[in-house]
């Protein structure tokens, strides 16, 4: 049986050195049947060219910061033809695939929720913790 094909897409904005160092790490995956697709801007898109596995993989140029849209344009390319109801048929047709959720790195995680819920001012947000973090 042929390993199913996994899609690695990776999202960089403005820090070309640690998206070399990312590729470097995903280029030593062990795995026969993989794609890497980079969403990146500009100086993504040079640090990869000039990598050693840079004609090794996809690029979609994307110069937002906006990192929910540059994953929906590495999905777009990876997807191409299809939809959430092929994608559940596939599933279905293929036992034995494998998904996954992407989840952020904790730091970002905890930065997003200390700017969403701490800096926030209004109601339903910790308006006693931001006092106390003046305090600090």
């Amino acid at each position: 049986m042929t390993a199913p094909t996994v899609s690695v897409v990776i999202v960089s904005h403005g820090r070309p050195a640690s998206l070399g160092i990312c590729l470097t790490g995903v280029g030593q995956i062990d795995y026969p049947n993989f794609e890497i697709v980079i969403v990146a801007d500009q100086s993504g898109i040079d640090a990869v060219n000039a990598h050693a596995l840079g004609d090794q993989v996809k690029l979609v140029l994307f110069d937002e910061m906006n990192i929910s849209a540059a994953r929906n344009a590495g999905a777009d390319d990876v997807l191409r033809d299809f939809s959430q109801g092929s994608i559940r048929k596939w599933m279905r047709t293929h036992p034995g695939h494998r998904s996954f959720t992407v989840l952020r790195h904790p730091l970002a995680r905890a930065h997003a929720a200390f700017c969403h819920h701490i800096l926030q001012t209004g109601e339903g947000y910790f308006r006693e913790i931001r006092a106390t973090l003046r305090k600090l």
